[in-house]
């Protein structure tokens, strides 16, 4: 056939033959590309066709790095063929012939295997002839697992008569030699032998008879692979006894059990596995050098010093903000959504560290090193995304690297279709549980749950959802109302999508904190819409901190605030800003310390987060640490001077301090803004002095409260710093009657000192059912 075309392929030259076809190098001419056809032998009948045809359709379900692509299939004159990607370089069986592998190269080729594997598991696919001669590494060492031929669809019909056994013997289960139906595990075992055949250079069962090959399967153990290479780390053999262990159900029962084993060499140098080889025996006589050695290792330590290194947590990650390869800028808030999607997922798992999307989002277009990121964030590890859509078409590109290493723990590429959200759906739960199985962290079935949540089946809801979060996450008044509309129209579409709710109830409470609605204006809208979303599905964390910011915000009911920001935080351990609200509470409450593990935490969860720094500073003032506040505050706002309520927290620190000139210009640069100027008020600085000024500014914006809304509490700070008791009640007094939500932290802002003893002042208090922050006046 060399030189003829089929179809739009000519064919170059002959690549092989076998039992279940022959395979040709072939010119794609429509393309441009070189590909691998592969056709039936001439005497092939019907089920040689069907078990061609069976191999297309099952390998073009998959598409994983690992895995040889499968262009198309089609027919020449009756016969079938299949058009592959061509794939230049050795096979694993080559490779293992022309001499030893280095172990860092075998750990690397198991991992690959593994992931290949485990994808085709997941699509229900079974390989079936798993052997090194259908293994290809690539001149870069990429595997590409070849040769689908045998692969059996999970469920369909067997194509094979019962008894017969398919494959080749010398890597074949033992109930595939025995001709028994054969699962996933089936695939671990041939695995096994090859990994066996990687270690050792040659095969656990081998014989010049297919009998007695089929007989040491069935009754005899391999022999042990220390006895042909010594050198191999006990770990690694342990992995492959028990891929090859003769009754499936004491095998890996799933690949993901191998690959999570194999995280013991994970940025693991061939010199630290000869490290642990010395301890474990098979090689004694090196026991005295290294203990000799690591002796002196401790006294150079000992004598002349070591840098402490940076302490992570193991089980902890950040998710960087993911790439949108759609060409089309209009695309990155789908993009962004299905990075905090996947990112919500994690977020619910308890033994798992995830920073908040607020501190990853600052490295989208960074110059900087993962390691430096990680750094950064205090995680061990990295997921970096890509999203292309095309129409309904997605591909979703993941990968988890560890950042002490840079090394890539694992990877997937998901295809999905938008017309099936349960898809996408799926995607985002996949890739949380696949993270969670890499770095270890147990996973409850009520986590599990939460992660495959569904939480509409309607793709405009869906769209608009995610409209509105990108649209939200800009924080300003515009994109505010941005934000509603578009959770309204996802509310209007699906009714029963709960999330849809919580978005517009958080467009009311950033309104309200904002002071952009009054409360009168924002409690009711925020109580329907928590209320309709709890009814829907009460098993959201937003739905329940929602429900907490209400509670506390809003209604005051410090207790039912207090059993809301418990339930979100029980729903999702990694919700930064439920613990830093829930420490303000806890404050609130008198309950300083638990409040401050609460506030640790959040700044822990998202260190890079304006809002959960601002709130982080106020519990340090709060608690005392003026100093503390002051840096926090200045380090912040030297890259975010507009932000405003740091120099309120500035303010308070200074004056709590007595460094009043400081205090001064922290208030100056609190109020004025490009929008309203009050330096008729500070020009008097030198004239009235700090009280005299603080006094005229509290009487400038009470005046203005007339007409416009002004926080009464803000204005009683302002009198306390002025020393003027009795204007300074009676501001809060108003602020009380007005519901104004500074007024809950009098009894903790060290600044109303002053007035903690007044029988007013506790009044407020004591009709708040709030206990008072014992701070020396």
């Amino acid at each position: 056939m060399i030189g003829q075309s089929i179809s739009h392929y000519k064919i170059l030259e002959k690549l092989g033959e076998g039992g279940m076809g022959v395979v040709y190098k072939a010119h794609d001419t429509k393309l441009d590309r070189t590909v691998a056809l592969k056709f039936l032998p001439p005497a092939g009948g019907e089920k040689e066709k069907a078990r061609l045809i069976r191999e297309a359709r099952a390998v073009a379900q998959l598409d994983h790095p690992n895995i040889c692509t499968v262009h198309e299939i089609g027919d020449s004159e009756g016969v079938p063929y299949i058009a592959m990607a061509y794939i230049e370089g050795e096979t694993l069986k080559d490779r293992v012939e022309n001499g030893p592998l280095a172990m860092n190269e075998i750990i690397d080729y198991t991992r690959q295997i593994a992931r290949g594997l485990q994808s085709a598991h997941r699509k229900q696919i079974i390989h079936r002839d798993i052997k090194s001669a259908n293994i290809m590494i690539t001149p870069d060492g990429q595997i590409k697992i070849m040769d689908f031929g045998l692969a059996k669809l999970a469920g369909r019909t067997q194509l094979t008569q019962e008894g017969s056994t398919a494959g080749t013997v010398m890597y074949m289960s033992p109930e595939q030699a025995r001709g028994e139906a054969v699962d996933h595990r089936t695939d671990i075992w041939s695995f096994g032998v090859v990994l066996y055949e990687m270690l050792t250079g040659r095969l656990p069962f081998q014989s010049e008879y297919e009998t007695a090959a089929v007989y040491s399967i069935l009754n005899e153990d391999p022999p042990p692979i220390g006895t042909f290479n010594p050198d191999v780390p006990v770990e690694l053999e342990a992995i492959v006894m028990k891929a090859l262990q003769k009754n499936k159900e004491d095998r890996y029962q799933l690949l993901d059990e191998l690959l999570s084993e194999m995280d013991v060499f994970s940025g693991t140098s061939v010199r630290r596995i000869a490290w642990r080889r010395v301890f474990t025996g098979r090689k004694p006589f090196l026991y005295a050098a290294a203990v000799f050695l690591l002796l002196l290792v401790v006294a150079a330590v000992f004598f002349l010093g070591s840098p402490v290194p940076e302490v992570r947590a193991i089980k902890s990650i950040a998710v960087l903000p993911f790439t949108n390869l759609s060409n089309d800028p209009d695309q990155d808030y789908f993009s962004d959504g299905m990075m905090e999607e996947i990112l919500d997922r994690l977020f619910k798992i308890g033994d798992l560290k995830v920073i908040s999307r607020t501190s990853s989002m600052r490295y989208r277009n960074t110059d900087k090193s993962i390691k430096e990121i990680a750094g950064e964030l205090g995680v061990a590890s990295i997921l970096e995304g890509s999203v292309r859509r095309i129409g309904n078409n997605v591909r979703i590109t993941v990968q988890l690297i560890d950042a002490g290493t840079d090394a890539h723990l694992w990877s997937e590429i998901y295809d999905g279709d938008l017309s099936d959200l349960s898809r996408i759906f799926f995607i985002q739960s996949e890739v949380a549980q696949s993270v969670a199985r890499e770095l270890k962290a147990v996973l409850s079935p009520q986590e599990i749950q939460l992660i495959e949540n569904i939480p509409t089946t309607d793709l405009i809801a869906y769209d608009n959802f995610l409209k509105g979060k990108f649209a939200a996450h800009k924080y300003n008044t515009e994109d505010l109302s941005l934000a509603m509309q578009y959770f309204e129209k996802a509310k209007e579409r699906d009714p029963g999508f709960a999330l849809a709710y919580a978005g517009i109830a958080y467009v009311w409470i950033f309104r309200q904190q904002g002071g952009i609605a009054t409360p009168e204006e924002a409690v009711p809208k925020m109580m329907e819409a928590v209320e309709k979303a709890l009814e829907l599905d009460n098993s959201l964390a937003e739905v329940h901190y929602m429900k907490a910011n209400l509670n506390v915000l809003g209604l005051w009911d410090w207790e039912a605030g207090e059993s809301s920001y418990k339930k979100a935080i029980e729903i999702n351990p990694n919700h930064a800003e439920a613990h830093a609200l829930y420490a303000q509470l806890l404050y609130l409450l008198g309950q300083q310390e638990e409040a401050m593990r609460h506030a640790e935490l959040a700044i822990t969860l998202d260190p890079g987060s304006i809002v959960i720094n601002m709130w982080y500073s106020a519990v340090l003032l709060i608690d005392g640490r003026y100093d503390d506040c002051i840096v926090r505050s200045r380090e912040v706002l030297k890259n975010n001077p507009t932000y405003k309520g740091f120099n309120h927290l500035l303010s308070m620190a200074f004056h709590m301090k007595g460094e009043y000139d400081e205090a001064f210009e922290a208030t100056e640069l609190m109020f004025n803004n490009p929008f309203q100027s009050f330096d008729h008020v500070f020009d008097q600085y030198e004239k009235l002095g700090y009280t005299g000024t603080m006094n005229l500014l509290a009487d400038t914006l009470f005046a203005q409260s007339k007409t416009q809304w002004v926080s009464q509490a803000i204005i009683a700070m302002l009198y306390c710093y002025a020393g003027n008791k009795e204007r300074a009640l009676d501001c809060l007094e108003l602020a009380y009657e007005m519901r104004d939500v500074q007024v809950i932290y009098s009894g903790t802002y060290p600044h109303l000192a002053i007035i903690h003893n007044e029988p007013r002042f506790q009044e407020i208090m004591r009709k708040l059912n709030l206990p008072i922050n014992k701070i020396e006046s």
